[in-house]
């Protein structure tokens, strides 16, 4: 790549990086209360009080230990946990769109499509409004494409999974659910090439990150998962799910779209990895009922492969279909995106009320 197509590249990212990061502006300090529960764990780590919510209570009340552990180098520096939790959720932004963006160029999608891409990924206000409300959730989602597009390059290279393998260890220790992205992306690129040794191996690499991990929380905790899995963990709750998954549909036609058209050509190598990775996550979500939030936060961690999927599908247009394609991208993302906007306002009214009275 020479520097004229790399600072090409890099402007497809930064702009959208920055109307996406105007909106968060615009949002403000939103910041909610389930980040002051990894807040008060951070404080007293940082004060030498060790993982605990209160003093001596062993109980694992969080579920993000990485993002716990970046707060709680904000305490030892003496830091504003709620300025910082806003700097994260730009940095956050930036991970995201820069990820979908990395993930696009895996998958050699044209520069225009590229640029459409990455728009749709940056300018949604249901994420742009919960990277501002001082939790992991946007993080977590820009780690997962670019997990994906870095195992691809690796595994098109020849070189061994040591890039994607840390990105995975990141992951797991981000969200509980994570290894659900593992375990899928590593079956996903056996059926890749049928190369077994080099699905295999990362894999066992995760599952001895993750056997160390939770023989942690056994001798610190006393139980092998975060205490918020047995609080909210209660079966299935498909119907619930399914009407969470329609809202989104309603606000981000486009990615559903291009989800359904993908399908079609599911036999080509990276579709096919996507597909087995997002469909299954999509069950999953679906089987738990997503969650009360409107900012559609269980799906979050679908969006930068459910764009790359529509920008797959799109390129593959025949080209007298291509202007029409892109006249219905404009509006019904743009139709679909614009309708959500009071609903994030209203939220994020609620929370700045919220934190206000906090």
């Amino acid at each position: 790549m020479n520097q004229s197509e790399h600072s090409h590249q890099l402007w497809q990212w930064l702009l959208p990086c920055a109307g996406a990061i105007l909106l968060a502006l615009h949002f403000g300090v939103c910041t909610q209360d389930d980040a002051f529960i990894s807040f008060r764990y951070a404080e007293n780590w940082a004060n030498g009080l060790g993982w605990v919510f209160n003093a001596e209570e062993y109980v694992e009340g969080f579920s993000n230990p990485l993002w716990t552990a970046l707060f709680g180098i904000v305490f030892l520096l003496d830091g504003d946990p709620v300025q910082w939790s806003l700097l994260f959720g730009y940095g956050s932004i930036g991970l995201l769109v820069y990820s979908t963006h990395h993930l696009l160029s895996t998958l050699k999608i044209s520069q225009g499509w590229m640029w459409a891409g990455t728009l749709l990924a940056a300018l949604d206000p249901s994420m742009v409004l919960e990277a501002v409300q001082g939790l992991e959730s946007v993080f977590y989602a820009g780690l997962i494409p670019l997990m994906i597009s870095v195992s691809i390059r690796e595994r098109a290279s020849f070189k061994p999974h040591i890039k994607s393998l840390i990105l995975a260890m990141m992951l797991c220790v981000t969200r509980p659910e994570a290894p659900l992205f593992v375990g899928l992306l590593y079956i996903g690129l056996w059926f890749y090439d049928k190369n077994w040794k080099r699905s295999v191996v990362p894999l066992i690499g995760v599952g001895l990150f993750l056997a160390g991990l939770t023989f942690g929380r056994l001798l610190y905790f006393g139980d092998p998962l975060p205490n918020t899995f047995y609080a909210k963990v209660g079966g299935w709750a498909g119907t619930r799910g399914l009407l969470y998954c329609w809202l989104h549909v309603k606000h981000h036609p486009v990615l559903w779209i291009g989800l359904l058209a993908s399908i079609r050509f599911g036999k080509e190598q990276n579709i096919r990895l996507l597909l087995l990775i997002l469909l299954p996550y999509l069950f999953y979500v679906i089987s738990i009922g997503g969650d009360f939030k409107p900012t559609s936060r269980f799906l979050l961690p679908a969006g930068g492969l459910m764009v790359a999927l529509t920008m797959c599908s799109v390129q593959r247009l025949p080209s007298r279909f291509s202007k029409l394609a892109i006249v219905c991208i404009v509006c019904l993302s743009g139709f679909g995106r614009l309708s959500l906007m009071p609903q994030a306002n209203e939220w994020a009214e609620i929370r700045r009320s919220n934190l206000a009275a906090r």
